[in-house]
């Protein structure tokens, strides 16, 4: 009779004095075992460290820094990676040297040499403020991109007495610029834009929600980005501190256009499956606009 794999390796185990200490859960891991757990995490760094390397790249490529508003598109890919990849530490250190690097770099400094008087001097100090929006754009980009848990942790950790307590106030306002003034308004809620489908207000609920978290943090007072690289018009602007009647204002933004535009269109050809289908919408549609009472209720 032959030995089915299962058993051999019980067998085996038995006959090692393993199973007990397995069964009751004792048996630390072998030492190949561990071995290998430790390669596969040093590969799995690896693999993290070089996402952001390439996403710094992508940030910082001259092609992918012309376009900056009112979404600086080329640069979402590269957002998206670097959020994802970065540990809250790392999130925190990158917005600080990133901040220092804008508001503190002068021209002067960075090119010693240089005429302003001349017009190759007036050019170079042109693409070096360019530069240094850009990077802003940057941060604002990577900064909506970071995950949720990651907010907040930082939340935790450096809202009250934490080293980065003021970088974490920044890069929140930077997060509210980037899920409201970006994905909000200006890809969703502004100009013609319709909510005509379940999924787009869906879509818009959903980046109001994150929103809603910041709102409704105890430090709201605190969070605003500190920008003195401009001129003083400019800087006033984007150092505004947050208003958290920006959520409630949001909200009904959202009911309105979602009151307005709906459309509960189906392209079923079926016998009677068209009529299921835009009740079934017309349902959802309905719960929708009641969440996004209740959303607005709650913002005041």
């Amino acid at each position: 009779m032959k030995l089915t794999s299962a058993l051999i390796i019980v067998l085996a185990l038995t006959s090692c004095g393993q199973i007990k200490n397995i069964m009751d859960g004792t048996e630390k891991l072998p030492s190949q075992i561990q071995e290998t757990n430790n390669g596969m995490a040093k590969t799995n760094e690896a693999i993290r460290l070089q996402k952001i390397g390439v996403a710094l790249g992508i940030l910082q490529d001259p092609k992918n820094r012309v376009t900056l508003a009112p979404i600086p598109s080329d640069m979402m890919s590269g957002g998206k990676i670097m959020g994802e990849a970065l540990h809250a530490d790392e999130a925190l250190l990158f917005v600080k040297n990133y901040l220092v690097k804008i508001n503190e770099v002068s021209f002067a400094d960075t090119y010693p040499l240089a005429d302003e008087g001349t017009e190759e001097g007036q050019k170079l100090k042109f693409n070096f403020m360019m530069d240094k929006a850009a990077d802003l754009s940057m941060l604002i980009v990577v900064a909506g991109n970071l995950p949720d848990d990651v907010i907040a942790q930082m939340v935790t950790e450096q809202s009250e007495q934490g080293a980065y307590r003021d970088i974490l106030f920044q890069l929140l306002k930077m997060r509210v610029s980037f899920f409201s003034d970006m994905m909000l308004h200006a890809a969703i809620l502004d100009g013609d834009k319709k909510l005509e489908t379940l999924g787009q207000i869906e879509k818009a609920m959903e980046y109001q929600a994150k929103l809603d978290y910041i709102c409704g943090l105890e430090f709201t007072s605190q969070i605003a980005v500190k920008i003195t690289a401009f001129d003083e018009k400019k800087n006033e602007r984007l150092s505004a501190a947050l208003d958290t009647k920006l959520c409630s204002d949001n909200w009904k933004k959202i009911q309105e256009k979602a009151t307005n535009d709906f459309k509960a269109q189906s392209f079923h050809s079926d016998s009677g499956r068209n009529e299921d289908s835009l009740t079934e919408y017309n349902k959802k549609y309905k719960q929708l606009l009641e969440d996004i009472q209740k959303k607005l209720d709650k913002a005041g």
